[in-house]
Parts: C-alpha cells; sequence; structure tokens
C-alpha cells in the first residue's frame, strides 16, 4: 500500500472516531486487536450503487444482516486480492462453525473500468456469495466515500493504465444498517474472526 493509502485508511477511523465523539460517545469499551469499535454507531447514510447484476444497490440492503464493506479496485495489484482472500478465509472459517457469517461487499473505487461484469468476475474469484458494486461514474463512489470519512484518488499519469489510492479499512455495518467498527490492522483470518466474534456480542 502507498503512503498515501495508508493516509486514507488512518482518515477513516479518524473521522469517524470524532464523528461519533461529537455525538456524544462514551470512550469505546470492545478491545478489537485489528480496529475501532464505534460507540454509538453512525447510520451509514444514504446512497445508491450498482451491484454486480447491474440491479440497484442502496443502504436498504445493507439492513437484516450483517456486512463487511471494502474499497478497491479490480485493477489492485496487491492489497485488493490480498484483503479479499483473507474475508474468503474468514468466510471459510464462519461456515466450518456452521454460521453464514456477515456478507462481503467490494465497493469499487474505479467504476470508468469497473462494469458490473467485471466487479463480479473479479469478487468471485474469491468466493460466490461476495457482492460488488460499482457505479455509474466516478462521483457516485467519491460521495459514497466520502460519506463514510475517506476518499478515493484516481492517478491519471498514465491513460488507460493508472493507479487508484483507497481506505484499506473494513467497514463492519451491523443489520441494522449501522457503523459498528472500522477494522485497518493487519487482518488475517483468525483476527478478523475474533475480532467480529466481540462486535457482534457487543450492544449497540
Amino acid at each position: 500500500m502507498s503512503a498515501r493509502a495508508d493516509f486514507l485508511k488512518a482518515l477513516s477511523v479518524v473521522g469517524l472516531v470524532v464523528a461519533t465523539a461529537a455525538a456524544g460517545a462514551a470512550p469505546a469499551t470492545v478491545s478489537l486487536k485489528s480496529g475501532d469499535w464505534l460507540a454509538p454507531r453512525p447510520a451509514v447514510p444514504p446512497f445508491r450503487l450498482i451491484d454486480d447484476g447491474g440491479h440497484p444497490f442502496t443502504r436498504t440492503q445493507l439492513t437484516g444482516r450483517w456486512s463487511l464493506l471494502f474499497f478497491g479496485y479490480t485493477h489492485c495489484s496487491s492489497l485488493c486480492p490480498a484483503t479479499l482472500a483473507t474475508l474468503a478465509g474468514f468466510e471459510r472459517r464462519e461456515a466450518g462453525r456452521g454460521r453464514s457469517g456477515p456478507r462481503v461487499v467490494f465497493v469499487s473505487a474505479d467504476p470508468a473500468r469497473d462494469s458490473p461484469t467485471e466487479v463480479k468476475a473479479f469478487v468471485r474469484q474469491f468466493s460466490p456469495d461476495f457482492v460488488g458494486l460499482t457505479a455509474d461514474d466516478p462521483a457516485t463512489i467519491d460521495a459514497f466515500a466520502r460519506s463514510l470519512d475517506t476518499a478515493v484518488i484516481v492517478h491519471r499519469e498514465q491513460a488507460g493504465n493508472y493507479a487508484v489510492d483507497h481506505t484499506g479499512a473494513i467497514f463492519v455495518v451491523d443489520p441494522r444498517g449501522s457503523l459498528a467498527a472500522v477494522l485497518t490492522g493487519k487482518l488475517t483470518a483468525a483476527t478478523l474472526q475474533q475480532d467480529f466474534d466481540r462486535i457482534q456480542a457487543a450492544r449497540p
């Protein structure tokens, strides 16, 4: 990950922690190995993206079950595949415990190149149950990222072959559509499982 991507990852946590503190949050009482627990839990703002089947995906689709939200793009060389592989490992661990586990939602930070079809092909390499999201234009993705106190930065130095800086954080969304935690540490399937157990058991 680049230094700028490290900054974006830190920005996600700082912005959300400050926001919850401004809302009168008490100090977090859940200790996580790989991130920060949020209290009170801020609601994910309304948004409208496109899922990997070409259908609208809104905040409503984030309710009813736990979700792990991760920004990335299909041309990403290392961070995105590594993170999705870790999330797939976590999914397998949950299945081994007889649990369906949270849904993994991959949000493309590069909608100019990432069509629903391309996003679908990318995430399905890791799990048939992963959901891929994109948008009709970069401004929509940028607005969604900013609503979560992070950002995406597209580098256009080389036409058609460029990099995108994005947060490496995983946003944990509870079944009510609120952010329960932001995970930013070096994740493994085991630590992710331990942290998710703590998050899931904690009262909002």
